[in-house]
């Protein structure tokens, strides 16, 4: 007889949820009239927008999972995925 390997009964899944942390860097202590706005399209990975301010709302609620989450969408229409 064949066995069904991969059942969910024939297993135990664990699941483990986790969050990648940047190492931390210096808070901007720029006054606010002197920052520029920055749209989430204008963006890139791995780079510390100084001098800049991104205005967004929440398009979702939050969610708690290994940090909080939400979506944002800019002036632009254009959406992100925010994680706090």
């Amino acid at each position: 007889m064949m066995q069904n390997a991969g059942r969910a009964s024939d297993t135990t899944m664990h699941y483990v949820a986790s969050s990648f942390v940047p190492s931390p860097y210096p808070p901007c202590v720029t006054p606010f009239v002197e920052l520029t706005k920055i749209a989430i399209r204008d963006l890139v990975l791995e780079t510390q927008h100084r001098g800049k301010y991104l205005l967004a709302r929440c398009a979702t609620p939050q969610d708690r999972m290994t940090g909080v989450l939400t979506i944002v969408e800019d002036e632009g229409q254009d959406v992100v995925l925010l994680q706090l």
